[in-house]
């Protein structure tokens, strides 16, 4: 048995591969793990994967399905396997004219997956999962990890001029910090559903946007760790969402792109 899950983040694809290896006696696979390992034991290729990899640079497809052949080639995966992904991240430049490998820059030893990048004035922030919170105040030339009270997948993230923030994602979590060296606090918004964007309001408030389309506003003081559910709805699941220069605000869905102009109120 040889499965592929495919989905959207947060749909599950982790929680339904642990189900499978329990019931089928099979194994699951992250490239991650196995580039690691790879390096670690010291075979043939992952002294090559090493090499690579200490420059910073991205392992090419002939390197990573090298050592996915001689995993899957081990007993344990003879009745079957699950391969998973790594977290890739990339820098560029020129406007995306060419791009480079930035994995080797970031401190992701176990290759979580990554899923958002934050920018405030010269601070950069990459989110994931298993609460991974990323911080760099030099453009990107270096990054150190936040410590967070949640161990679930980050979706998104909003840092405050004064230095707070906001980091939100799966199951409708959502927390809050004055600061990166300060106590962090959860808000609770009243939904499970996985929150995945946010844009700043012309007023100074914060809009976020869960997967079903459904919006929650805070109040428009600045670093407010209070939000409630508005009246704004898109009615479609939501993957991205971002204000336009005439303030309409604009969701891409799987159902193509929708724009409202209306400006969100708090429901009664």
């Amino acid at each position: 048995m040889r499965i592929v899950l495919l989905g959207p983040p947060g749909a599950g694809k982790g929680t339904q591969a642990k189900e499978l290896v329990s019931k089928y006696g099979i194994v699951q696979l992250s490239t991650g793990d196995m580039l690691r390992t790879a390096v670690t034991v010291g075979t043939p290729v992952g002294l090559k994967a090493k090499d690579i990899m200490a420059r910073g640079e991205l392992c090419p497809d002939e390197v990573v399905v090298s050592i996915v052949a001689d995993r899957i080639d081990q007993p344990d995966a003879r009745n079957g396997f699950i391969v998973g992904a790594y977290g890739l991240a990339f820098r560029t430049l020129d406007g995306g004219q060419s791009w480079q490998s930035w994995i080797g820059r970031l401190p992701n030893p176990r290759g979580k997956h990554l899923y958002r990048v934050g920018v405030a004035g010269k601070r950069l922030f990459i989110v994931g999962e298993q609460g991974l919170l990323l911080r760099s105040d030099d453009g990107g030339e270096r990054f150190t990890p936040i410590e967070t009270p949640y161990a679930g997948t980050y979706f998104g993230m909003h840092a405050y001029a004064d230095g707070g923030l906001l980091a939100f994602g799966l199951r409708g979590n959502v927390y809050w910090s004055m600061g990166a060296d300060k106590p962090w606090a959860k808000i609770d918004l009243g939904t499970s559903n996985t929150l995945v964007d946010r844009v700043v309001l012309a007023d100074g408030s914060l809009l976020l946007v869960d997967q079903q389309g459904q919006t929650f506003v805070s109040s428009s003081a600045e670093r407010s760790g209070s939000f409630a559910r508005s009246t704004l709805s898109f009615g479609v699941p939501v993957s991205a969402l971002v204000q336009a220069a005439d303030g309409s605000l604009v969701a891409a869905s799987l159902h193509g792109v929708r724009r409202i102009a209306a400006a969100p109120g708090v429901a009664n």
